[in-house]
């Protein structure tokens, strides 16, 4: 191409960029934030500067996660992003599990109504202490917090919710396959600095993404919202920790379904339960439009960023909980989770599913779709 020609294009382009940058910005009222919309704008003009356009090869711009779908009641935003180049086949675990003296967790109902969790009692009032394993726990994972606002009983409660979402694993795999995990999470309290790090991850700026775990680096990135609302977005996105860890790469039904379900742990005098979730239910009915099991197992990248977002979120999550909820399909989930721990990149097909269920998927078809027209019961773990 004429370097004219391309010049004019490089012109033309950015002119459009910051018109659209500025029109996006003046609609949503918000602040424009110029370096990582920059950033953003670099890498495709780069792309052309480099010669993309010569080879009819255009470097795509990054993918813009869409909120809505055609026929939907469904109100929810996508608030969560996975993002990966090339996989990376290594272990990303500690090695295996072992044993480790228990530090004892305090937990109380301030006058407020407010529960809190801490190292230490409170000076005043009743409380009560968890434990998880006698007088010994599993060392399940280290957890590395950096963060910027964040109440002082957030780590506490994190940890908490990620201790009984281990209980839950243990109950789908032996001991000697579960391994201790790195948990590296960011908390950002300015947008600015979060759409900073979203950009330089090729993460589009215009969508909602509250959270994003990162495959190449093992380090999950947040933006503080609200207190109770972080903490979800937190063990959602450490649950991708644990899944890469313990699991490897996974099929994405499997990896978002087990993050979503997790997000609705609670720990209430040291039982924990699952509840239905507030995202994908309403009085604890299914209100997402329901697509088929083939689709949902089949489902490519380009579904994934595409019109079906929403509808592959919450679908992952219903059938999660749903197998989680009996006995019998459980222990499917668990030879699901086993062979795909055989190998850290190979992922499931959809072919194979029924070969390891057991069952074929027209049968559990019609299992999975009378569940989700009853009301969901919470479960406990």
């Amino acid at each position: 191409m004429p370097l004219k020609s391309k010049i004019a294009i490089v012109l033309f382009t950015t002119f459009t960029f910051v018109c659209s940058f500025f029109l996006a910005d003046y609609l949503s009222d918000n602040r424009l934030d110029v370096t990582a919309q920059y950033i953003s704008a670099k890498q495709w003009l780069k792309s052309i500067l480099e010669g993309d356009l010569e080879t009819n090869n255009v470097t795509k711009l990054p993918v813009q996660i869409t909120n809505t779908f055609e026929n939907s009641t469904a109100t929810t935003l996508n608030q969560h992003f996975e993002y990966t180049d090339q996989p990376r086949c290594k272990d990303t675990s500690l090695g295996k599990v072992n044993r480790k003296k228990a530090t004892q967790v305090y937990t109380w109902v301030d006058k407020q109504g407010i529960s809190h969790f801490s190292d230490n009692p409170p000076q005043i009032g009743n409380f009560s202490s968890l434990s998880f394993a006698g007088e010994k726990v599993f060392d399940y994972f280290s957890l590395t917090l950096n963060t910027q606002k964040l109440a002082y009983d957030f780590n506490q409660k994190l940890k908490v919710k990620l201790y009984k979402l281990f209980t839950l694993y243990g109950d789908l795999l032996p001991l000697s396959s579960l391994k201790k995990v790195n948990i590296d999470l960011k908390v950002y309290e300015s947008k600015t600095d979060f759409n900073r790090i979203k950009a330089n991850h090729n993460i589009s700026l215009s969508d909602n993404t509250r959270g994003f775990y990162n495959h190449n680096d093992n380090k999950a990135h947040l933006l503080y919202t609200s207190n109770d609302d972080t903490l979800r977005v937190a063990t959602h996105e450490a649950t991708h920790a644990i899944n890469r860890a313990v699991i490897g790469y996974t099929p994405r039904w499997l990896n978002e379904g087990l993050a979503e379900v997790s997000e609705s742990i609670e720990v209430k005098a040291k039982v924990g339960r699952l509840f239905s979730s507030k995202d994908w239910t309403e009085e604890r009915l299914f209100k997402v439009q329901k697509i088929s099991l083939n689709t949902l197992f089949s489902a490519t990248a380009d579904d994934w960023n595409g019109p079906l977002t929403i509808r592959l979120y919450a679908n992952s999550w219903a059938f999660i909980y749903f197998m989680l909820e009996q006995q019998q399909r459980k222990a499917m989930l668990a030879k699901l989770i086993q062979y795909e721990q055989q190998n850290l990149c190979d992922k499931t097909s959809a072919n194979d599913i029924e070969q390891i269920f057991g069952m074929s998927l027209s049968k559990l078809q019609i299992q999975f779709t009378r569940w989700l027209d009853r009301k969901i019961k919470p479960q406990q773990i």
